[in-house]
């Protein structure tokens, strides 16, 4: 699941894989060229997801003259509080997983940021599937590939200024995103794949 771990491994004992994570997204979906806000959402209990929505609403008191929701399925008190004093962060609770994806269906920009090395996160590639723009750090996607997709960032200066360039840039990467995630992240010849090296 994370080419950081294969190439350990085949350091080690030459034997490993890569086979991307399963995703169940079929198609890259058809947006409009602009939406209508900077997205984050993720598990706030957990506490890389909660470390990651602080330096966001960080960026954004940056970057007052646009909006960020940040979407959790569970209230985090203390998020909540710190978003009511900001009047370009809001914090939602997610209703269920029709709210989730018309949320992410009307980002512009989808800001992610993850300060653990633990491979590819499953949220950067549904928004790449389902969103717009996407700003990343390098923790977030562990396949280059898929990084050079997104805008690829590391320091709160560097959020806020791709945020800044890309609130006003129509997204036009559709066609882009379906060749290369067609490559690289199909199920279908993922699983054909697993199934050679373990039939």
């Amino acid at each position: 699941l994370s080419s950081f771990e294969t190439n350990a491994v085949n350091k080690l004992y030459n034997n490993a894989e890569y086979i991307p994570v399963f995703h169940g997204n079929k198609c890259v979906a058809e947006t409009s060229e602009f939406g209508e806000y900077a997205f984050y959402n993720g598990d706030l209990r957990i506490s890389d997801n909660k470390r990651a929505a602080e330096f966001l609403i960080d960026v954004f008191q940056k970057v007052q003259n646009y909006p960020l929701i940040i979407a959790s399925s569970i209230e985090n008190h203390e998020l909540v509080k710190r978003c009511e004093h900001l009047k370009n962060v809001q914090y939602l609770v997610i209703k269920d997983q029709e709210h989730l994806e018309n949320l992410s269906q009307n980002a512009h920009i989808n800001v992610m940021m993850s300060f653990q090395e633990s491979g590819t996160k499953l949220k950067a590639i549904n928004a790449l599937f389902k969103s717009r723009h996407c700003v990343i750090n390098k923790n977030m996607l562990d396949d280059v590939r898929l990084q050079d997709l997104c805008e690829l960032v590391e320091s709160k200066k560097d959020f806020v200024d791709a945020i800044e360039n890309l609130q006003l840039k129509p997204f036009k990467g559709h066609q882009k995103r379906e060749l290369v995630l067609k490559e690289v992240l199909n199920d279908m010849s993922n699983a054909e794949k697993l199934y050679g090296l373990i039939g």
